[in-house]
């Protein structure tokens, strides 16, 4: 689903919150309908694992359809309104039948005994499967597979488990045949169906190369003599495009007076590297890529090999990391990076970033960024973002020069036009787009007096940190009306709330449910809606905050979840098996829900270790894992109502609450509160929940 924002982290709120609302009201419906109708579970339990098997490579193919359908030119952003309508629209079908799923499951599972023990058990044969099934994407799937490919084999595996066992023995070998020959057709019709679709999304063009990387779907395209590079259904370059070259690495090159080394971090590949080439002082180009696929596929297309003169070294990783490791280094850095609307970009324009920045800096050495602006007009919008910038820079290098178009340069120095001129002929090189008509308009004193007028009415910014990512969302709103469009114009207009409204507003609604579910006798529920509210919010936490340090949201999320499902199944087992319930265990656990919230504010606001996260994330998401297992089967097994009550029930309101997490945590709290918002509001949360409702049914 992510192309259909190119990464944001709008449409993983989103898609988080329709995935899990869907769910739910699958366990509540087939729940209900299978009391009512007073269906055998095994009659239902396979047909619906092989249903929802088969919707896996089926739902893959929808959501590539549908960006086909809804962006003709490719790397563009669809409507806003249709996008969130696939976002929660196209899951549901597989949503539906994975919550009721969980009926049949748990129906089996009691075995003619007490029903909330095989509610229990589904729960934790759930947690394990989550776990194995995310360890496989992480070191099988994403190295190995395409995302077609991969869920196709995610089909196969479903199938090669239920048909076999359906029905009775004699049945038995004509299912594994039948299995046999459906998962042959699956994974025999995968590369054709990866390569129609991709054709699909790429109308007009020949698809050159197509395929998966830690960070999304690399596609080269061509069309007309210019090969044009995709990731993730984003737009990165083109070859030939000497417009952005030009502007992205000689001009920064010229503000120096003999660059030597040189870092590129992003905006290398598609002619950067020449362009920073023809300076003759230059001897070293370090260039950092993110994605490795990517420095591969452009290598394959004809990008200069590192044995090239000046010395070319391409790094591939995270480029905190880099800049920790090479202190006192480069003359100039430079930053062609797109506009931080997802915290992958925003990682490098934060206060820490331009921290280690600095410190990678010869004695006179300079980091260069730009941020698309109009050179003759500055809108509130780009003022406020511009301001951010403007504050966040200078707190970690003490100053900026801003230039029109916009350009930012740190720390701050005067710069004449004549100087670069001068600087342009005696150096060579051939610029189309800098030129000695041009550049004494753009850079004269009185424009530049004017572009730092407009920039200071952005009223101060924002300070964007690792731990209150503010650009993100400030940059949504600029991207809204860039493209039109009002109603994320408006989400991104949250940035400029009080702070502190979200977690109160969201607190004041929660204690509401909680007195509300007292007096209607429907304690537990709450508590079970209250804690799976308040877990995800601290998931989001420890996800966005490894994403903030690390830089590997996307992989990183399989993984972290991978290890919140282990310590979910591992917190249910010890609960059943130990027997563990009544109001004084629950409020044990709400207490240590407090702990782990206090941990988590701990980790959040300490300094990150060069270059990455730590264990500490690791060990929250197990921790936050255990915690939510334990108070699961605690709740179920002291009031699960039984009779024609769906089995899901408590699990469909653990799903809504963490379905109000995900768009709250993902669309406000973390971007308007920051890190440290959301995690008093989530603290705040346990806190009611024990006074309130723990153990009162």
């Amino acid at each position: 689903m992510m192309p259909l924002f190119t990464g944001s982290e709008l449409v993983v709120a989103f898609l988080l919150a329709g995935w899990l609302a869907w769910t739910g009201a699958g366990g509540i419906l087939g729940g209900r309908i299978l009391a009512r109708r007073g269906l055998i579970p095994d009659s239902g339990f396979g047909l619906l694992a092989l249903a929802a098997g088969l919707l896996i490579p089926s739902t893959v193919l929808a959501i590539r359809l549908a960006r086909a359908a809804l962006v003709e030119t490719p790397g563009a952003l669809p409507p806003f309104g249709l996008a969130i309508a696939a976002c929660l629209l196209l899951p549901a079908p597989f949503c539906l039948l994975y919550g009721s799923f969980y009926n049949a499951a748990s129906l089996v599972l009691a075995g003619g005994r007490r029903v909330a023990g095989g509610i229990s058990r589904a729960y934790v044969l759930e947690a394990l499967g989550a776990l194995v099934g995310a360890t496989l994407f992480a070191f099988l799937v994403v190295p190995v597979l395409s995302q077609l490919a991969g869920a196709v084999a995610a089909a196969v595996l479903v199938m090669a488990a239920v048909i076999p066992s359906a029905g009775g023995g004699g049945r038995r070998p004509a299912g594994i045949v039948v299995a046999f020959i459906a998962g042959l057709l699956l994974v025999a019709s995968a590369p054709g169906l990866d390569r129609a679709t991709a054709e699909r999304l790429f109308r007009g063009y020949r698809v050159e190369r197509f395929g998966s990387s830690r960070y999304g779907e690399i596609a080269v395209v061509s069309r007309g003599g210019m090969r044009t590079f995709f990731s993730g259904g984003g737009r990165l370059f083109s070859v030939p495009e000497p417009e952005r070259t030009a502007e992205a690495v000689h001009l920064p090159l010229l503000l120096h007076p003999s660059p030597r080394r040189v870092l590129i971090v992003g905006g290398a590949l598609g002619g950067g590297i020449e362009a920073a080439a023809m300076h003759p002082s230059v001897r070293e180009i370090d260039c950092v890529e993110l994605d490795g696929k990517l420095l591969d596929a452009a290598l394959e297309a004809g990008e200069p090999a590192p044995e090239t003169r000046p010395a070319v070294r391409f790094v591939v990783g995270d480029a905190r990391a880099h800049l920790a490791r090479t202190p006192g280094r480069y003359d100039v850095v430079i930053l062609g990076l797109p506009p931080p609307l997802t915290l992958l970009a925003n990682r490098c324009f934060t206060a820490e970033f331009f921290a280690a920045a600095g410190q990678a800096l010869c004695p006179g050495g300079i980091v260069c960024c730009r941020h698309p602006a109009a050179e003759n007009f500055v809108s509130a919008a780009e003022a406020r973002v511009l301001g951010t910038l403007d504050r966040t820079i200078c707190s970690a290098l003490g100053g900026t020069l801003f230039l029109p178009g916009a350009w930012i340069v740190a720390p701050a120095d005067f710069v004449k036009a004549d100087t670069i001129l001068a600087r342009l002929e005696s150096r060579g090189v051939e610029a189309e787009f800098l030129t000695r008509g041009d550049l004494p308009y753009r850079f004269s004193p009185e424009r530049l007096a004017w572009f730092r007028t407009s920039v200071d009415g952005g009223r101060g910014g924002a300070l964007n940190t690792d731990a209150r990512p503010v650009l993100p969302l400030q940059e949504l709103a600029l991207e809204g009306r860039r493209i039109g469009s009002t109603a994320v114009a408006a989400i991104g207009d949250l940035a400029g709330i009080d702070p502190r409204l979200p977690p109160a507003a969201l607190g004041l609604v929660v204690f509401v449910v909680f007195i509300a579910s007292l007096r209607r006798g429907r304690a537990a529920g709450a508590a079970i809606w209250g804690v799976g509210l308040a877990g995800f919010l601290a998931q989001i936490v420890v996800l966005l905050a490894f994403q903030s340090r690390s830089g590997l949201l996307y992989h990183g999320f399989v993984l972290l979840t991978a290890l919140f499902m282990a310590g979910a199944a591992a917190g249910a087992i010890i609960s059943i098996r130990g027997g563990f319930s009544g109001r004084g265990y629950l409020r044990l656990l709400h207490a240590l829900f407090l702990l782990h919230a206090a941990a988590l504010a701990w980790w959040v606001v300490s300094p990150s270790p060069a270059g990455g996260a730590g264990p500490a994330p690791f060990i929250l998401a197990a921790a936050l894992g255990m915690l939510t297992g334990a108070y699961y089967p605690a709740v179920v097994a002291e009031a699960y109502p039984g009779g024609a009550t769906p089995p899901a029930l408590f699990y469909s309101l653990d799903l809504f609450g963490a379905c109000i997490g995900a768009l709250a945590g993902g669309i406000v709290l973390v971007p308007v509160s920051g890190f440290e918002g959301t995690i008093l509001l989530v603290a705040g949360i346990h806190a009611a929940a024990a006074v309130i409702v723990a153990g009162r049914w």
